[in-house]
């Protein structure tokens, strides 16, 4: 398709979609937040921008997209171009009986040359200290009633080393056939955050307090191909950042034969503390307890998005966040 300067797509999500359906957090079906990764990679690759030559930049979460039993969500991606080159892209919803739009995740996408990532992951995995199964994993989610199933639950190990911790992930044998589905395979991505990053330090005794952390933003991704079903997803511990409210890391991907294909250049995850985060639409919210840490996106505000886009952005003109 000849690549187009403005372009806008509408669909339907219900909770029967096999992301939502595997994906619940206190009883709701929200889209994953990296499922808004993949979303704006193929609506591009639609629209002439294929995968390897796309750089995602800033794409922040401001909502979660929620589908209730039976309900019928319109979403639409919308992209434009933007003041400083490529374009500005916006996914939002609304309900038949919504008055308003919501805007669920924004996004900065431009056109690069093909990428090739020359890194290699050495196999067979050596220094290995400790192993956590998925199976483990899902099984502390569950306590925080997040729970994942059908294609969002996948086989894997996450292996704990003294410089990193890699996840080795691999989609469930009935679920091989979804590679094709996808450009990002959001479920080996959202293992990959949790197995190698999100939910480790409190899965070993390292939670700091009530209300877990929910993706905010992407700072930068770029990827050469897809994951296929089986991969490879690497943290350096050294990119681990994390205080009262952020938690940010680096995120590394590497097909089964250990080439890279991928990389997040920051993730950021922002501390939660609140079921009603997940209520954008005034339904009626939960009893206040503390949010699992998950894929979903967190309601945001946009303070603390401000905050953190003038820090990456001083980070690269080499300046304090301050003086941006």
């Amino acid at each position: 398709m000849t690549a187009s300067p403005t372009f806008t797509e509408t669909f339907t999500v219900t909770a029967d979609n096999p992301l939502l359906h595997g994906h619940v957090v206190y009883g709701r079906s929200l889209l994953p937040g990296v499922g808004y990764v993949d979303l704006v990679l193929q609506v591009l690759a639609r629209h002439g921008h294929p995968m390897p030559e796309v750089e995602l930049r800033n794409l922040t979460i401001l909502a979660p997209l929620v589908a209730g039993p039976g309900e019928a969500v319109l979403t639409t991606v919308e992209g434009r171009p933007a003041t400083g080159g490529g374009w500005r892209i916006e996914v939002r919803s609304r309900r038949p009986q919504d008055t308003d739009d919501v805007l669920h995740a924004v996004v900065t996408a431009h056109h690069r040359g093909p990428v090739a990532f020359t890194e290699r992951l050495p196999l067979p995995l050596q220094g290995v200290t400790r192993r956590t199964t998925m199976d483990e994993i899902y099984t502390w989610c569950r306590e925080y009633e997040l729970f994942h199933s059908g294609l969002m639950k996948l086989g894997g190990a996450v292996h704990h080393r003294p410089g990193d911790w890699i996840a080795e992930l691999e989609l469930a044998p009935e679920h091989q056939s979804s590679t094709g589905a996808f450009l990002f395979h959001p479920a080996l991505f959202e293992a990959g955050l949790l197995g190698g990053g999100v939910a480790l330090g409190m899965l070993h005794g390292d939670n700091d307090g009530p209300g877990l952390y929910l993706p905010l933003m992407f700072d930068r991704f770029r990827a050469a191909g897809p994951l296929g079903g089986r991969c490879y997803v690497r943290v350096p511990a050294d990119s681990v950042r994390r205080d009262d409210e952020l938690i940010r890391l680096v995120v590394e991907f590497y097909d089964e034969a250990g080439q890279k294909v991928a990389e997040v250049g920051q993730f950021v995850a922002k501390r939660i503390r609140a079921v009603g985060a997940l209520d954008v639409r005034g339904g009626t919210p939960a009893a206040s307890s503390p949010v699992p840490a998950s894929a979903a996106a967190p309601v945001v505000d946009s303070p603390v998005v401000s905050a953190v886009l003038r820090e990456l952005v001083g980070s690269r003109l080499g300046m304090s966040a301050d003086a941006v």
